[in-house]
Order: C-alpha cells, then structure tokens, then sequence
C-alpha cells in the first residue's frame, strides 16, 4: 500500500469515527468527539508541512503536548458549555495537561539541542 493511501485510509478512519461515535455533545451540528479530531489533526498538519520541508524533528515532542492540550482544553470547555462537565471530568483532564506538560517539556529540553535540520 503507498504511503499516500495509508494516509487517507488513516483520516477517513479517524473522522469517521469521531463521526459515528462521538454524539452526545454538539458543535455547531457536528458531533464534539469529531471537532476534537480535527482540532488534533489540524494542529499535526500545521506543524509538519514546515517541517517536512525543513527535513526537521526539531519540535516533533513539543507539537506533541500542544495537540493534548489543546484537545483536552477544547473538550472540558465544550462539556462546561453544555452542562456535562463534572469533577471526575476535571480531575482526567488536568491528569492529562500534568502528564502532556511533563512530557512534551522535558522530552523538548532534553532533544532540542541534539535536533539538528539534516
């Protein structure tokens, strides 16, 4: 299978899911899990068309932490607008900004100076 297939394969996969499974929670008439999605994947492709032209990792980990967090931040912001957001919801999502800054900073600090544009 060519590398392009398998990555239109993997993006109809995903969206739909987030399509099919995720309906509880409306955004502007799309379901929440399915924004979550492309926010995600949004952020992903930014990130790596320049850096796929600049042949560079050099903010893989960093991007990384960025999407967890923007999804998490995005998702509890969604459920609080709608009326589902309940403390166990807080809790798993601060565990998730705790874990996504621990590992995307120290996982930075430790490769960015070995990064290097090939």
């Amino acid at each position: 299978m060519t590398l392009l297939l398998q990555i239109v394969l993997m993006h109809v996969l995903v969206l739909g899911l987030g399509w099919s499974v995720g309906s509880d929670v409306l955004v502007g008439g799309y379901p929440a899990l399915l924004c979550c999605a492309v926010l995600a994947m949004g952020i992903e492709w930014m990130v790596f068309v320049p850096s796929a032209i600049a042949k560079s990792e050099r903010f893989y980990d960093l991007t990384g932490g960025v999407t967890y967090l923007a999804v998490v931040c995005f998702a509890t912001w969604m459920m609080a607008r709608h009326g589902t957001l309940h403390i166990k919801h807080l809790v798993l999502a601060g565990m998730v900004a705790i874990w996504a800054l621990r590992l995307s900073v120290s996982y930075t600090h430790l490769t960015l100076p070995t990064k290097r544009i090939v």
